[in-house]
C-alpha cells in the first residue's frame, strides 16, 4: 500500500482500530511505540498503523468503545506515546 488511503481500502479501518484497543486493554502498556505518521518511508500500512494507534490510545480508556473488550480486560489509560520520525531519526513524544 503506497498511501494511507490505499491502506484503507486494503484493511478495515474500524477493525484495525478495535483490534488496537483490544491490544492496548488487553496487555496494558504504560507506553507505547508506534511507527511515523508518514509511514516510515511511506509505508501506506504504516500510516494506518500509526493513525489507529493514537485514535487507540484515547478509546481503550473510554468504557463506551468496544463494551465487549472493556468488560473482557477492563479499561487502560496509557501514559506515554512515542512515535518514530523516519525522516530525523528520532522519537516524538505524543501528548496524551
Amino acid at each position: 500500500a503506497g498511501s494511507l488511503e490505499r491502506a484503507k481500502e486494503i484493511y478495515n479501518e474500524e477493525d484495525v482500530l478495535a483490534y488496537s484497543v483490544m491490544l492496548l486493554r488487553r496487555f496494558k502498556p504504560d507506553v507505547v511505540i508506534g511507527q511515523d505518521l508518514q509511514g516510515e518511508y511511506g509505508h501506506g500500512v504504516h500510516m494506518l498503523c500509526a493513525e489507529s494507534l493514537t485514535k487507540a490510545i484515547p478509546l481503550a480508556a473510554d468504557p463506551s468503545y468496544s463494551p465487549r473488550t472493556a468488560a473482557g480486560y477492563g479499561t487502560w489509560q496509557i501514559q506515554k506515546c512515542y512515535l518514530h520520525l523516519y525522516a530525523a531519526g528520532i522519537w516524538r513524544q505524543n501528548r496524551l
